[in-house]
């Protein structure tokens, strides 16, 4: 009697208590044995009831620590929502959740109950109790930017251990570099290997039917073994076909020439093994020197074909190829030069086609499609390293040479915003990747200068993440972080916090530029909606970049059945390609953008007649 009154007595939980409790909750939570799905076993529940009556003594059940639990999860989930408000972030040093007070007022007067969570203990267990129960934790695991991504490309190439060739050739005691026929070597005195050598092995086919004619070559005595071996080798022909080399293979038509002629096999077996021979080569290369001839043409035509397929003019296109090659970035294959290795990857993210249609276009292999448009991308990234950089302390001349906005905004030196790019991801990870629209993306955090150049880009961070979380992700990197100098700041909309170096509008009030230039829209009435007005028409520098970026690349569009960490290096690769174009053509066409959505042409003549009106009812 007196355990089960033990049992049911109320417990209050100390802080060390809890503490205690959540740490063990996470280690158990890491052990494969102690879960079924997403949910912990009994077995997990009994060995944290044996903690803590270890640690604490008497007292503790299974259920009290399920009701327990069961109240944290509760508070995480409202800690969650909270940190999903546009204006919140999150301080990992302070361990609480960051928010200007205005931002705090307006949330608080919705839900007046949550006023407990500014501050507090509520958030100090936070980032461990995410890891146990949110199974859609947004973490940055798969964010890079140029300087990372080519770190850790240069760290797996130097681990990687080389790879045996696909194909070898067998070590047979002959010298291959005579015309030696099979029936000659049959024929030859010298002992045949028993064995082939290991560092030489052929393939599991190519094995099976050249041991089994050693075996009976040794074995044969008269001429009757050898007519037989020679149609043993003609039926394995097709074998052999499909997986040796094309050495081997015209090696085999010598053969099978010297058996025609000698009577071993007839002309059918000939005539057969032969159009074998022959469709194979067909249906991978019908046609020699496709990429030279498409490329050239596209280099010698007309000026709109270079634009149309490879998205940029002809010599911004010659320019690019020759810069790969002077850095060392990439350099000619053995059938493939640096100008088609481009083209592929041009034609794969200017026009989003597949690797099948390149392979027909080029007469490449998919895997030779597939492998350069690897190489490109790491050689952009390469290149990114210098070309997506910070400009200088300068005041723009957008705003120098404009009195609406300087000086008012000299000391800006761009805006920051993220854009939403489709991803392809498991089934198991698309819960971090779905976005408030309910689509499966990765949030990209982009830097934009007033000459539409990109100053910083860090890509790869799941779709489900806030704008201000990716941000502080930048600032807090170890490798490359987003640096904004002392006394200059970037542009920002109500999704980011007001913190040194980042400039958001008012709140309450009118900021869009449809908000604006609708029918019927009121005229500014007060100094708030003055700044934001120009705040927002100075903004939408990043919101026309993010247009031109995805309506040169349509591959930014949609979802790629590539690698997680190759669609996130592609959105670096056509960033940095973005910025080589307007460096070396400032007045490239732009592919179907819409500009009206952000045509602010009208402003001056409505700052002009509503400064003094806005200046007048501040006072």
């Amino acid at each position: 009697m007196e355990g089960s009154s033990s049992r049911n007595e109320s417990l209050i939980w100390t802080d060390a208590q809890v503490e205690y409790l959540i740490s063990i909750l996470v280690e158990q939570s890491r052990t494969p044995s102690m879960k079924s799905g997403f949910n912990l076993k009994s077995k997990a529940y009994k060995t944290m009831e044996r903690n803590m009556i270890d640690k604490f003594g008497a007292g503790f059940t299974v259920e009290k620590i399920k009701n327990k639990l069961k109240s944290t999860k509760t508070y995480f989930n409202v800690c969650k929502q909270i940190l999903s408000t546009s204006g919140f972030g999150w301080d990992p040093t302070n361990k609480c959740v960051e928010v200007e007070n205005e931002v705090w007022a307006e949330y608080i007067l919705r839900f007046p109950d949550r006023r407990k969570f500014k501050w507090g203990q509520k958030w100090k267990h936070y980032a461990q109790l995410e890891e146990v129960y949110d199974q859609s934790t947004t973490n940055g695991s798969g964010s890079i930017n140029c300087t990372s991504y080519m770190r850790t490309t240069n760290n797996l190439e130097t681990n990687e251990t080389p790879q045996t060739p696909m194909y070898h050739t067998p070590d047979m005691g002959y010298n291959y570099g005579e015309n030696v026929s099979f029936t000659q070597m049959l024929n030859d005195e010298s002992p045949v290997p028993s064995h082939v050598p290991e560092e030489s092995q052929p393939t599991e086919n190519e094995s099976r039917a050249t041991n089994s004619s050693n075996k009976r070559a040794r074995r044969s005595t008269n001429e009757d073994d050898f007519g037989t071996i020679m149609h043993e080798i003609s039926d394995n022909f097709n074998t052999m076909v499909k997986t040796s080399t094309n050495l081997c293979l015209n090696k085999c038509l010598d053969i099978l020439e010297e058996m025609l002629d000698s009577g071993v096999i007839d002309d059918a077996m000939h005539i057969k093994a032969t159009i074998r021979r022959t469709q194979r080569r067909r249906i991978v290369h019908p046609f020699r020197n496709a990429g030279i001839q498409f490329v050239d043409n596209i280099i010698n035509g007309h000026q709109r074909n270079c634009l149309d397929l490879m998205r940029m003019d002809r010599n911004s296109f010659i320019t690019l190829c020759n810069m790969l090659k002077e850095r060392n970035l990439v350099e000619d294959g053995r059938a493939i030069s640096v100008e088609e290795q481009v083209a592929i990857f041009l034609l794969t993210v200017g026009h989003n086609e597949r690797n099948r249609a390149c392979q027909y276009m080029f007469q490449d292999s998919g895997q030779t499609i597939s492998k350069y448009i690897n190489v490109i991308v790491r050689a952009l990234c390469q290149l990114g390293m210098d070309n997506i950089r910070r400009p200088n302390d300068e005041t723009p001349s957008k705003i120098r040479l404009n009195p609406r906005y300087n000086p008012y905004f000299q000391d800006c030196l761009g805006a920051i915003d993220g854009t939403h790019i489709p991803v392809c991801v498991r089934t198991s990870e698309q819960s971090r990747f779905r976005n408030r629209k309910g689509t499966l993306s990765q949030n990209l955090l982009a830097v934009v200068g007033f000459d539409m150049r990109f100053h910083y880009v860090l890509a790869g961070w799941e779709g489900s993440a806030t704008d201000s979380r990716v941000l502080y992700s930048a600032l807090d990197s170890d490798v490359d972080p987003f640096v904004i100098p002392t006394g200059k700041y970037y542009l920002g909309d109500g999704g980011y916090p007001n913190i040194r170096g980042l400039l958001t509008p008012y709140r309450g009030h009118r900021y869009h530029l449809s908000e604006f230039n609708a029918p019927g829209a009121r005229r500014v009435t007060c100094a708030e909606e003055l700044f934001n007005h120009r705040h927002s028409s100075l903004r939408t520098t990043v919101k026309r970049a993010f247009g031109l970026l995805k309506g040169r690349f349509p591959i930014l569009k949609t979802q790629v059945p590539y690698p997680y960490r190759t669609q996130a290096a592609i959105v670096l690769a056509t960033c940095v390609l973005h910025n080589f174009i307007i460096d070396h053509n400032p007045n490239a066409e732009q592919f179907d953008v819409d500009e009206s959505a952000f045509d602010d042409a009208n402003d001056n003549t409505l700052f002009e007649n509503e400064v003094e009106s806005a200046t007048q009812s501040s006072h």
